[in-house]
């Protein structure tokens, strides 16, 4: 269903945690393409049950709404997803890999929402909840591109630091010679 800005939002960042579940998800879905979408979503739903990792249930959550096409069974769903990301992103910092991950998930669910109220023949409320994703995805980009900044800041002044050590270092050897 949104698979593919779902691919367009994962290829903007680097995700460490969701690479670990590739081969799970790539299994899943090359079994779906057999004829098995009842026993797909049945085996999904107990992924969901026995996960023992949020970021486990997260991906297992947006692959059960990605193949629900029931408008009235999806979005509960959506709304577990929406519970895992907000408890996760109360308590990590921005700083942690898990903070894109958990941030990008929960633009999904609003994007999911304004897809569904758009659905339901209420343009207004789509376009809220699709600006309220891309404000989600806008501020990770910022947050990304401070602590990025940060880190070629502070490189750059260890830089620095070190080449006055080394003329200084020089300028030592040359009075003594």
């Amino acid at each position: 269903m949104f698979a593919f800005l779902r691919g367009k939002i994962f290829s903007i960042f680097n995700i460490n945690a969701v690479s670990k579940l590739k081969p799970i998800i790539i299994i899943i879905l090359f079994l779906s393409q057999f004829g098995f979408a009842q026993n797909y979503a049945d085996s999904l739903k107990q992924v969901l049950k026995s996960a023992k990792h949020d970021t486990v249930r997260c991906e297992t959550l947006i692959l059960i709404i990605e193949n629900e096409n029931d408008d009235l069974v999806w979005p509960a769903y959506n709304y577990q997803l929406q519970i895992i990301c907000e408890k996760n992103l109360k308590v990590i910092k921005p700083s942690d890999p898990l903070y894109v991950f958990y941030t990008k998930h929960l633009a999904s669910v609003y994007n999911n929402k304004g897809y569904l109220a758009g659905a339901m023949g209420e343009p207004q409320k789509s376009l809220e909840y699709n600006q309220k994703s891309v404000d989600i995805l806008q501020e990770l980009l910022k947050t990304r591109a401070l602590a990025i900044g940060k880190a070629t800041t502070d490189a750059g002044h260890r830089s620095t630091r070190h080449v006055h050590e080394v003329a200084s270092g020089q300028r030592n050897l040359a009075r003594q010679a």
